[in-house]
């Protein structure tokens, strides 16, 4: 089988099938055999399981302009997390041909990312030690998060070495440390206050030498990381990434999930189309909501409309309310809000002018909120939906997020989870009296809603004042 060159490597695409691509590594040492592609930057960077010889290996490939420079940061990066003692993969091998520049490094059999939705204070306390190795060696990893840090049979190991630095010739002082560990703990659902608790307690305890470590001292580095991922996070969303992928199909703009490989070709090329053939949930001058199935999943198409040509003439150069809403789609799923899982949006655009947008997503399961407030007849279910609205509210709260509309129709209740749709007006208000004015007129406008119920209005406004949110 020919050797894969540069140009070939730099067309793969997530999804492409990498089994038997072969990248030359030297005169002497065997070939790469490329099994799959686990991370595709393209034309820059691929991240590959592979064989090596008779080894199982992960392999990172760098291309293009700055190849050199990229696949010299990440040897010298591992090099110092060894020195450092901090748990890595070790590297194994390194090649530059046909400017392919490889790095190879051990497969750590039976190990797997932390999951975000399943971490607990264990993971958190091993995690906080972690940083804590790699803070006392003088060091930072600039994007530390969950998914770079893999729990296996040796323990947890710190991957993607790129991004490490030597910072001091000793440990750092205590405002970087509370800094790069303020970006890892920004990364998590800011209601769980329990895992920054316990990571940051493990954290202290290995370096014993200081004690600065405190919540009170975290705070204000805390808010500042998060407010910097979250505009970090909004900007991704809206172009092409490892999680999604802009085209323009039929005309039009489109970003969709890259799981979604030419499954929701047919409704981006026509998503008016869609609408009409779906089961209309909603006709209005402001938007039209049509329910549809793709390959057999429910989902939902909501087109925003242009109420006339001077509301047309407003809206061209801003951003439209599909995009708006699929990005806080991507702020509640880091906020931990239940919300429709965003799968695409697509835009009308004529150069810097934008027109009507369609957002796709998943179809909610449950019921909407005014048939769940209508049916807690009974003192149970009154309790229920309050500990559902104070969840909800818990979790918008803890991540400084205002909804702009908490009407009935844009709740849903599935068991005691109550979930968030219609999207295009939430935001992260940064400043605390502002969000505080913000979070309060949520509030009453969700409790209107069961103005005319003063038992549901009790128990609601009841569970809100036990959890500080009256």
């Amino acid at each position: 089988m020919p050797l894969a060159t540069a140009a070939a490597l730099a067309s793969v695409r997530l999804g492409d099938d990498a089994e038997g691509v072969e990248v030359a590594m030297g005169e002497r040492d065997p070939p790469l055999v490329c099994t799959r592609w686990l991370r595709v930057v393209p034309g820059r960077r691929l991240v590959a399981r592979a064989r090596w010889g008779s080894r199982d290996v992960l392999a990172k490939l760098f291309l293009g302009r700055g190849a050199v420079r990229a696949h010299r940061r990440a040897r010298d990066g591992a090099r110092l997390l060894e020195v450092a003692g901090v748990t890595s993969p070790r590297v194994l091998g390194a090649s530059a041909v046909d400017r392919i520049h490889v790095l190879v490094f051990e497969w750590l059999a039976g190990a797997s990312p932390l999951a975000r939705d399943a971490v607990g204070p264990g993971e958190l306390a091993r995690a906080g030690r972690l940083v804590a190795a790699l803070h006392a060696g003088g060091l930072v990893h600039t994007d530390l998060h969950l998914g770079n840090l893999l729990d296996g049979p040796r323990g947890l190991s710190l991957v993607d070495p790129d991004a490490v630095h030597r910072c001091a010739d000793g440990p750092l002082d205590a405002a970087s440390s509370l800094a790069n560990l303020a970006a890892f703990l920004a990364t998590l659902p800011p209601h769980r206050t329990d895992l920054v608790r316990f990571a940051l307690e493990a954290y202290g305890n290995a370096r014993v030498a200081d004690r600065s470590y405190t919540l009170t001292a975290l705070a204000a580095p805390l808010e500042r990381a998060r407010a910097r991922h979250v505009a970090h996070a909004w900007r991704k969303a809206g172009r092409t990434t490892t999680a999604h992928i802009a085209r323009w199909i039929a005309g039009r703009w489109t970003l969709v999930r890259r799981e979604l490989p030419g499954e929701l070709d047919p409704v981006l090329a026509d998503p008016d189309g869609a609408l009409e053939r779906g089961t209309r949930m909603k006709t209005g001058r402001s938007a039209t909501v049509a329910g549809i199935h793709v390959e057999g999943r429910p989902c939902v198409v909501k087109r925003t409309n242009l109420k006339g040509w001077l509301h047309a003439i407003r809206r061209m150069l801003r951003e439209t309310r599909g995009l708006r809403a699929w990005r806080a789609a991507k702020l509640l799923e880091w906020a931990g809000v239940p919300t429709a899982h965003a799968l695409a949006v697509v835009e009308e655009r004529r150069w810097i002018f934008r027109g009507r947008s369609w957002l796709v997503t998943e179809r909610m399961g449950g019921v909407r909120g005014d048939d769940a407030f209508a049916l807690a007849t009974t003192e149970e279910e009154r309790s229920r939906v309050a500990r559902a609205v104070t969840e909800l509210l818990r979790r918008l709260h803890a991540a400084r997020i205002s909804h702009g509309d908490l009407k009935a129709t844009n709740l849903w209740l599935a068991g005691d989870v109550m979930s968030v749709i219609d999207l295009d007006g939430c935001a992260r208000i940064g400043g605390e009296a502002a969000f505080g004015r913000r979070f309060a007129r949520d509030v009453a406008r969700l409790l209107r809603n069961v103005e005319r119920d003063p038992a549901l209005r009790g128990a609601i406004e009841g569970a809100l004042a036990v959890a500080g949110l009256g």
